[in-house]
């Protein structure tokens, strides 16, 4: 019985997200590219949109590029109009995942936040302005009760804007807690070794 074996070679990285401007507001076009780096066979790329897999209306879909060693570059692109029901609280998020069969899958993910929910958000402090504090990254980033950042996956570049400075207001009760949590356990290193001075 004959077999057939597929060699595959995957992309160097993973893919990259690019054309993203710095503001953006409800109304404007928005025209992103997604590119993943040479592989055989290509990888193939798909767009999710705050979780949802991206209609076939917005997605472009580019001839990709083969090397001397025939492995391929792939291309895709993101073009729509931004609708107030896209932005969450006032972010977008889109994320775009590079595939291969069932043995690669590699996500990249960028925020998008509207720049007149943020100017007009009760939350935003006098000393922001309404202005983006931008932060590098690495994968996908989320907030958890404590405020902190937790950092998984390929590398970009998100916004953090006023509206996460809510977050910080938890700080306190967790820097509380850190607190307790080393007194306790510099007391219990004293303790033991007060035993062990009594023991020589």
């Amino acid at each position: 019985m004959d077999a057939n074996m597929t060699v595959i070679d995957i992309p160097a990285r993973g893919p990259t997200i690019t054309g993203r401007r710095d503001i953006y507001h409800v109304g404007d076009l928005l025209l992103l590219n997604c590119s993943s780096p040479y592989s055989f066979p290509p990888t193939t790329l798909s767009w999710h949109i705050n979780g949802h897999l991206a209609s076939r209306e917005t997605v472009v879909v580019y001839p990709g590029e083969t090397d001397s060693e025939g492995c391929e570059a792939s291309w895709s692109g993101l073009q729509m109009r931004l609708h107030r029901d896209h932005f969450q609280e006032g972010v977008l998020i889109l994320r775009c995942t590079a595939s291969i069969l069932h043995v690669y899958r590699l996500s990249t993910e960028v925020m998008i936040t509207d720049s007149n929910y943020i100017e007009s958000s009760p939350r935003e402090s006098p000393s922001t302005g309404g202005q983006s504090l931008a932060l590098p990254r690495t994968g996908f980033m989320s907030i958890d009760r404590c405020g902190l950042l937790f950092h998984v996956g390929a590398a970009v570049t998100p916004t953090i804007t006023a509206l996460h400075l809510g977050y910080l207001r938890s700080l306190f009760p967790c820097a509380v807690v850190l607190a307790v949590i080393i007194h306790k356990t510099v007391v219990t290193i004293l303790v033991i070794w007060y035993f062990i001075k009594l023991s020589v």
